[in-house]
């Protein structure tokens, strides 16, 4: 075998050939004799596939690798010490650290539960160890007495009958987002202390706290009537401008209403469209002009985008003959604009029935009912529970709504989407009437958790005949002491999401058009 020599002083590997190997060429001719000898001599002979054969590369390269290592020798002083090559070290075994510690396949059963077993208890003292600075010092116990339980109870008692909503504590997460109910009067008394919000907003928020004015085209005209009040008294303060400072004074009513109860689609329309108008004045214009023409704006959004569009609604309603004699029309609730249309379509000499669902708690199909019947138009009255009873003898149903949305659905007051739904299983022609100042495209709710508004839990509570002895006029029912309950909780909503499917048409002032193309005529209004 060939014999390999490492050279310390050129790192080169030389391989010398045998005593074997060099006999053999001995007895070669001695011209090829010379050659193979040479060739043995310059350590060029390597077996074939030998991991150390030269490749084509180290050919290639040779003369300029030589060259180098000969500059390099140059380099070198004659007598110097020569560089010393790094030897590789070898790795030193570490003895083991225990030797007499056994692995786990030298232990028997018994020996590695009881590893286990310590292991245990190692981790638990360690544990224990990391919770004792958590846990607070036990104040020394005092002597009880026949307080002590008095009070507890007195706030049990006084947490269970505040206001607010308690019962939402206790309510699953889908409903923890959104606003307790309160019906308290202090946010009143604190505006009345610190004289920022005008005495008509404060009357006008006491009468939607307590539901007198109820319904978005009310509200929002009671609301643009009392701004008629504010803008008439305002005084521009000395060194402002009337568009930045009114600007500010009215956000300042209608964050007191907004306390009051949460504010309708309809008017934060009318505030969006009552704001613009302000920051449109010329700061050249008196402030005497300027107050008398946002009056005449706000008439003229009164008497335009409700008013008038109620009568197209009603107009483009009947005009397509929509109803017809012998129809059976079922309504819900109360709905200012559905009462409108029903009372000219009598007018106008068509014979028909009306089918008038109602709801707990605020039963507003009641006002509804008594209205219908004083202009001669025969009714039924039923709750929602009777629906799918009478539902096959409609032949068309007529909604209002609080606002609809861009994708079409339609928010309304609860129960709207169960009517809509018991029509849709019955196929029965669905219609909404909604003004288009209604539509909403800032927000789309997809179910009816998204946002809401609560309203008081004891109106559902109190199911008894009415009196006048008791709280909202109701006699104490069967759960009168719910909030005693852990267990149970009340949740009363005012709105709900109707989907689109569910609805076949919707009636505004630019005609009958689907719920899904809402998007394009509130792009066809800012436009204008």
């Amino acid at each position: 075998m060939d014999q390999l020599k490492i050279n310390k002083k050129t790192s080169d590997v030389e391989v010398i050939a045998s005593e074997t190997l060099i006999g053999q060429i001995d007895k070669l001719s001695p011209s090829s004799s010379d050659i193979y000898k040479r060739r043995a001599s310059n350590a060029n002979i390597f077996m074939v596939g030998s991991p150390i054969r030269p490749s084509f590369e180290d050919h290639l390269f040779a003369d300029a690798q030589a060259k180098r290592r000969q500059s390099e020798r140059d380099l070198i002083a004659p007598g110097s010490p020569k560089p010393e090559t790094a030897s590789p070290k070898k790795e030193e075994k570490r003895p083991p650290q225990n030797p007499e510690k056994k692995t786990m396949k030298q232990m028997t059963k018994q020996e590695r539960r009881e590893l286990q077993d310590r292991q245990r208890a190692e981790k638990a003292a360690k544990q224990q160890q990391k919770e004792a600075p958590k846990k607070k010092p036990q104040q020394p116990s005092r002597p009880s007495t026949g307080e002590a339980p008095q009070r507890a109870n007195l706030k049990k008692k006084q947490s269970k009958s505040n206001l607010h909503l308690d019962s939402n504590d206790k309510s699953s997460l889908l409903l923890s987002h959104l606003p307790d109910y309160q019906k308290d009067y202090k946010h009143i008394e604190e505006a009345q202390k610190q004289g920022l919000v005008h005495p008509a907003v404060l009357s006008l928020g006491r009468h939607i706290l307590e539901r007198n004015i109820a319904g978005g085209n009310a509200r929002c005209v009671a609301m643009l009537l009392t701004f008629k009040k504010v803008i008439a008294d305002y005084v521009t303060p000395p060194g402002v401008t009337l568009q930045r400072d009114l600007t500010q004074h009215i956000s300042r009513q209608v964050d007191f209403l907004s306390k009051s109860r949460s504010l309708a689609a309809s008017m934060k329309t009318a505030i969006r469209f009552l704001k613009t108008q302000v920051t449109k004045f010329s700061i050249d214009i008196p402030d005497a002009d300027a107050k008398q023409q946002l009056c005449e704006t706000i008439d003229n959004f009164i008497s335009e985008r409700i008013e008038f569009a109620d009568q197209e609604i009603i107009n483009v309603t009947l005009g397509s003959n929509k109803l017809k004699n012998g129809d059976v029309i079922m309504v819900f609730a109360k709905s200012f604009v559905v009462y409108s249309l029903l009372a000219e379509a009598k007018k106008r000499g068509l014979q028909f029935r009306v089918i008038v669902v109602d709801s707990r708690p605020f039963l507003e199909g009641k006002t509804m009912l008594q209205d219908l019947t004083k202009i001669g138009i025969q009714c039924t009255y039923i709750l929602t529970h009777a629906i799918p009873y009478v539902i096959k003898e409609a032949t068309k149903v007529i909604l209002g709504a609080s606002t609809v949305m861009t994708n079409g659905d339609v928010m309304s007051r609860t129960g709207t989407s169960i009517v809509a739904m018991a029509a849709y299983d019955a196929k029965v022609p669905v219609m909404v009437l909604c003004e288009s100042y209604k539509f909403s495209d800032s927000l789309v709710r997809l179910d009816s958790f998204v946002w809401n508004e609560f309203g008081d839990p004891d109106l559902l509570a109190n199911i008894s005949s009415y009196s006048t002895t008791c709280a909202y006029g109701f006699k104490a029912g069967p759960l009168d002491k719910w909030r005693d309950i852990d267990s149970l909780v009340l949740v009363n909503l005012n709105y709900d999401i109707t989907p689109a499917k569910f609805i076949n048409m919707v009636a505004c002032e630019h005609g009958l058009i689907p719920s899904t193309l809402v998007s394009s005529i509130i792009h066809q209004e800012e436009s204008q």
